[in-house]
Formats: structure tokens, sequence, C-alpha cells
């Protein structure tokens, strides 16, 4: 018994539950490679954005929301582990059209009259995302009163997400609201871990290189990282349960340039860093409930965009 729970805690205590972007998140989930263990997953993350980062010249009124919920399964033996997380997506967005290209695409030749113009449009998607599959090894996996862990990983982001959604005019919608991508992402990264039975430290930075696209829009090249420190409040004797954890950390984004028909997208790229805190209560071993937010500390965006506003995550996880 003192085993599973040890095991459990280290488990818990070295992953998060969301992260800044579709994929970026499975590379912030632990394994304990002393012992086979299957994982499973269930993530909602709803994220909330509005009004454009320069829109002092414009007149668009933008509101969007995303939800996206992830089913992700995770096997480790050894040294080794490998994750496969699909998202279903909900995105909605609602918003005053004067045709900035930040907004909408291929409107070229619509007749826009006054009234039009100045009413609202709403636009929606939902289905399933692009799924991705990460491959872990642990160069360093020590286990104990104290633990220490690093990973080197790799792995695909697959455009199984429809890009093909248009509005009520028959227009495609923007690229942001479609539930795919339509780009193929390799997935570059490492993470690490190092506490004992109260508390942790625990970073993962994960490169997405897009080498593949079909339909008119390619994701860009993103650099994902996060840092976290997490605490256990109770109970003070790891061999008894159930367990309060506290987790205090950054989430960070940096993306290059998107990609339309070809062309660089100017109201695209620049970087976020959140703020996130939350609560990971663990009933039994092997079972644990948790609950995030997520706030921008800083928005360094180009051209015009929407600026989120804030994250809130909540998951499930049952070690098999």
């Amino acid at each position: 018994m003192k085993r599973i729970l040890v095991a459990g805690l280290l488990l818990f205590l070295s992953k998060e539950t969301a992260g800044a972007c579709e994929y970026c998140f499975i590379s912030e989930h632990g394994y304990v490679f002393d012992i086979n263990r299957t994982l499973i997953r269930f993530d909602t993350r709803l994220q909330s954005f509005s009004g454009l980062t320069n829109s002092s010249s414009l007149n668009d009124d933008v509101n969007t929301q995303y939800v996206t919920s992830f089913f992700t399964l995770n096997y480790a033996t050894g040294r080794w582990g490998w994750t496969l997380a699909v998202p279903f997506v909900y995105r909605f967005q609602r918003n005053t059209y004067v045709g900035t290209p930040s907004l909408h695409y291929e409107h070229v030749g619509r007749v826009v009259s006054t009234i039009d113009s100045s009413s609202l449009e709403s636009n929606s998607t939902r289905g399933l995302g692009d799924a991705s599959a990460l491959v872990r090894y642990a160069v360093l996996s020590l286990s104990g009163q104290k633990f220490a862990s690093v990973f080197l990983q790799g792995g695909v982001k697959i455009p199984t997400g429809s890009i093909s959604a248009r509005d009520v005019f028959g227009y495609l919608i923007h690229p942001h609201l479609q539930a795919g991508t339509g780009t193929t992402v390799a997935l570059v990264g490492a993470s690490g871990s190092y506490g004992g039975p109260k508390q942790s430290f625990d970073a993962s930075v994960l490169a997405g290189v897009p080498i593949h696209h079909f339909g008119p829009y390619r994701e860009p090249a993103a650099l994902n990282y996060d840092a976290t420190f997490r605490f256990r409040w109770f109970p003070d004797d790891a061999e008894d349960g159930p367990m309060l954890i506290q987790h205090f950390g950054i989430i960070g984004q940096a993306s290059s340039k998107e990609r339309y028909n070809g062309a660089y997208v100017p109201d695209s790229g620049g970087s976020y860093v959140f703020l996130s805190a939350g609560l990971s209560f663990l009933p039994l071993p092997g079972v644990s409930f948790d609950l995030f937010a997520q706030i921008p500390l800083i928005k360094d965006l180009a051209g015009n965009q929407i600026n989120e506003q804030y994250r809130l995550a909540s998951g499930v996880q049952v070690s098999l």
C-alpha cells in the first residue's frame, strides 16, 4: 500500500492539466516509470477572448469562446512511455463585420451594405480536433523519499480536425475557429521534475514545427513551456489519503507568423505568459480531480488580434 500511495503522489505531483495549445499540454503529464501504469484523463478547458490588441481605428466588437474537451491515454513501462491525446472542440465567435483580416478569410468580392456592416455575425464550429501522439524516454528516473526525472520527448500532431466550416454567406470562417488546422506538426521537447513527498518543481518545453499542410492555412511554428511548483497540504504522512495538492506556476507560448494561401498573415504571431494556479484532490490512490485558473501576465501580439482574457480548466485522471 505504501508503494502505491507514494507512486501515486509522485505521479500527481508531476503533471499539469492544461497548456498553451491543443498539443503542448500532453508534455506536462508525468509518468512513474518504475511500475507499469495506464493513465486515462478527461480534461475540459474554457478559453475566453475579446477585443482586438490594436483596435483604436477598428469597429469590430469581438467576443470569442473556445471549449476543448481532451481524452488522453498514457502508458509507461520501464523508461519508455507514450501519450495519445484526442481533443473535441466547440468554438464560437460573435463580432461586427468590417472586413478586417484578423477576423475573416475569403471575403473578397462580398457586397456589404450599411446595415450588413453594422450587424452582428455569429460563427461557430464543433467536432473532433487535431489528435496528438507523443513518445517519451526517461534519461533520468529516480524514486524514493526524493524523486527526480528528466524526459526527452517527440511526436506529431495529426490534422484530423475539419477545416471546412463556413459562415452563413458561404465563406470559410477564421482558421482559429475551425475544428482543425490542416497542418501536420512535428513535436520535440523535454521535461523534468524534482521533489519529495510534500513538494515538487516541474518544468517542460515543447516545440512544434509544421512539416506539411493541406488547405489554405498553415499553422505557425511555436514554442511552449511551463514551470510549476506543487505543494501537498494534506496528509502529512504520505501513507495516508486522501490528498490535496496546490499548484502555482507559469505557462507560456511564443509563435511565429501564420500563413494563408502561401502568404504570411501580418495579424498573427507573438507570445503569451500565463499565471496558473489550481488544486488537485486525490480521494483514492490512482484517482485525481483537478481545477485550474490561468490569467495572462504578458501579451505581446503582432497586429490586430483578439485578446485571450482567461482560461479555466478541469480534469479527471484514473490510473489503471
